[in-house]
């Protein structure tokens, strides 16, 4: 994980992560897993297309939004999530995430 900022603020952060998938794991799964995590904290959640073979957008009651992408490649499930604060514009996530994931 990397975080971006200045004067002691990281508004902005970067986590890639990649594992080795039980059998039958696929990428879908894995943003499965992340969106059942916040069905019930009122994020607001949606799918992105584009990015990695399956990817969601999501906004936090904070102000904090974040794209995670997912695909596999080399044999692993990777993951790409990028953060910002909401007022970043969605087109930006999508064009850091899909940069990010076609690298990985």
């Amino acid at each position: 994980m990397c975080k971006y900022g200045s004067q002691g603020k990281d508004p902005f952060g970067l986590v890639v992560a990649g594992f080795t998938p039980q059998k039958g794991s696929t990428p879908k799964m894995a943003i499965d897993a992340i969106v059942k995590q916040h069905l019930q904290d009122k994020t607001r959640i949606r799918s992105v297309s584009g990015v990695g073979q399956v990817a969601v957008f999501l906004t936090f009651k904070d102000g904090i939004s974040e794209l995670m992408g997912s695909k596999r490649s080399h044999g692993e499930i990777r993951l790409v999530g990028f953060e910002a604060p909401a007022v970043v514009p969605e087109r930006k996530f999508v064009d850091v995430a899909k940069l990010v994931i076609s690298r990985v």
